[in-house]
């Protein structure tokens, strides 16, 4: 008896830690759910997280401020890019 309710209690507590690990992978943006691919961004959710339209993107492209990959025609940045971009333009 003993057993069957500790191991109840056991795999609620595993499938709480792996929504919040999902959860940690996401961020809500405006209501809506941003979830990277690993280390990179599609254009349309940095669009979304930094507030900023196509045009904005393909400038930092074009003026080799910002990586990115191309799939078709689809566009992903590498979160790590994108934070480097704002460490470089920080002002004190």
């Amino acid at each position: 008896m003993l057993a069957q309710v500790l191991g109840d209690i056991f795999d609620s507590l595993l499938e709480n830690q792996e929504r919040i690990i999902a959860l940690m992978g996401s961020q809500k943006v405006d209501g809506e759910t941003i979830k990277p691919i690993g280390e990179y961004l599609t254009e349309q959710d940095a669009k979304k997280l930094l507030e900023r339209g196509t045009t904005w993107f393909w400038n930092m492209r074009t003026k080799g401020k910002l990586g990115f990959s191309k799939i078709g025609n689809k566009i992903f940045y590498k979160k790590s890019d994108i934070e480097g971009l704002l460490h470089a333009n920080h002002k004190e």
